[in-house]
């Protein structure tokens, strides 16, 4: 509940049995409300140590049992002669649903958070600089996680100095040129590297590379440089970044790794030349901004 000073206190205790082994036809719309409007004012056992009600994650959740209810029926419905119905379609009855707040949160490159951000993950030593470069590599190459930290040498060519992103989101195959940066990064990992399987190597990692999210390394960054994001706040930085500049808006889509469906979706792949001008291009603005920042500090102090 809701103290009068804006805080949350716990009001009683509430223990929900699994509904994993229930047969899917014995869950009820009722059930699925009432255990609805529990989670909506529960709070979650992981959230930063913050005690108030669940805001996003539930509403996930219910959205994919959802989905998982869909995707059975439509094959199972005929089977089994009978006219299924999912019982989670009573949320949108009952207007449960709430718009998911869009978020905008990046390293603002017009305050000088951004140049305490930089040089906070350049100074960020942990095994070898590792999370460092992830981080910096990632921001650079406009990077999903789950594109960067598992990143095969195989797929980094140093000779043409290109990055080939195999099994991305989207399914589609990307080849992206190494800006200035990137290269000096790669080059870095290999010397580091040289008989390692993934390119961000971290042998006490169950999956053998960098962590995807590292939430833990970005809080601890966080605390030093006073701007705390997320691995999916680096590809805003970029973006945002990349309008600022005014670089085309099919060329940022195109480095974001989003979906082109026209017919000149393949002219991207053959113009290499454009695409590093681009990445480099956003890249010397990110230095030059640093730069800038760091002669407007040691103005001050002198």
């Amino acid at each position: 509940k809701k103290n009068e000073d804006g805080t949350w206190s716990n009001d009683m205790e509430v223990h929900l049995t699994s509904w994993h082994n229930r047969p899917f036809r014995n869950i009820t719309k009722q059930e699925v409300l009432d255990r609805f409007e529990v989670l909506e004012k529960a709070r979650p056992a992981r959230n930063f140590e913050v005690l108030q009600p669940v805001s996003r994650t539930h509403q996930m959740s219910f959205k994919f049992a959802s989905s998982a209810f869909n995707f059975i029926i439509a094959r199972n419905e005929l089977d089994v002669k009978e006219d299924l119905r999912n019982p989670f379609d009573i949320l949108s009855t009952r207007k449960k649903w709430k718009k998911t707040k869009v978020r905008s949160r990046f390293v603002d490159f017009n305050k000088a958070e951004f140049g305490k951000w930089w040089k906070a993950v350049e100074d960020y030593d942990f095994c070898k600089h590792l999370v460092s470069d992830y981080i910096m590599f990632s921001l650079l190459q406009v990077g999903r996680s789950i594109d960067a930290a598992p990143l095969k040498w195989k797929d980094v060519d140093l000779e043409l100095k290109r990055v080939n992103y195999i099994d991305t989101k989207n399914g589609e195959e990307y080849i992206f040129p190494m800006t200035t940066k990137v290269y000096e990064i790669i080059k870095r990992r290999k010397d580091l590297n040289k008989d390692t399987v993934h390119v961000f190597d971290y042998e006490d990692s169950k999956t053998g590379h960098v962590p995807q999210d590292c939430q833990h390394h970005f809080k601890v960054i966080g605390a030093r440089s006073g701007k705390k994001i997320s691995h999916h706040d680096l590809r805003r930085t970029w973006a945002t970044a990349a309008r600022k500049l005014k670089i085309d808006e099919r060329m940022i889509d195109y480095c974001l790794k989003h979906t082109i469906n026209d017919v000149n979706a393949h002219y991207f792949v053959r113009n290499e030349p454009e695409i590093l001008a681009a990445m480099q291009s956003v890249e010397d603005f990110f230095i030059s901004t640093v730069n800038k920042a760091q002669e407007e500090k040691q103005e001050v102090e002198a």
